[in-house]
């Protein structure tokens, strides 16, 4: 696992666990304090019982509590960030991506970076979508991809609510985390 995965990583657990979040922390490390892992098991959300963001829902084999924290890096480095190509982009586009593929999914994620730099819209990333990628961050500059995305991933957070007014209760903290990662990368 190279550094900028890693920084990428520990950006989106920010989110994923909140402050309490700290990679050096033995306690984190082993996975056994759950409230600075983010373990939660709301009713409301729809992904079940989760902890570093990884969900029943999505991992319906795995023992979502007992999930150290090496364990969390290698799920999101082979099924997040090399899978979706995170490597092969700029850094800034892959951290708003990757933590996109967290938060919304990688289908859903590489939709969002593919309206982004006007590539063919299939969920699916390939070397088309990556030399989109390439071509747009060479041409605007990564700025406008990244802005982009974070456009596409608020409006997709607001259709949320209109179809699901119950999951308004996410919304802020959805928002605010776009807000976060808008700093972030174009600051």
């Amino acid at each position: 696992m190279d550094s900028s995965f890693i920084k990428a990583f520990n950006l989106s657990m920010t989110y994923e666990v909140g402050p309490r979040f700290n990679p050096e922390d033995p306690k984190v490390i082993d996975g056994s304090d759950l409230k600075k892992c983010g373990y939660v098991n709301d009713p409301k959300d729809k992904g079940g019982e989760t902890k570093w963001g990884i969900s029943t829902k999505s991992y319906p084999n795995l023992n979502i509590k007992s999930l150290t924290l090496a364990d969390a890096q290698q799920i999101y480095y082979n099924d997040y960030w090399k899978k979706t190509m995170c490597d092969k982009m700029p850094i800034a586009v892959a951290m708003v991506h990757f933590d996109a593929c967290i938060n919304n999914g990688s289908s859903r994620a590489v939709k969002f970076l593919q309206q982004s730099c006007n590539a063919g819209e299939d969920g699916l990333i390939g070397p088309g979508t990556l030399s989109k990628v390439q071509e747009s961050c060479t041409a605007d500059g990564h700025k406008a991809v990244v802005e982009k995305m974070l456009s596409n991933r608020e409006a997709f957070f607001k259709k949320i609510v209109d179809k699901d007014p119950t999951q308004s209760v996410f919304l802020k903290g959805w928002l605010n985390r776009i807000d976060n990662l808008r700093k972030l990368a174009l600051g």
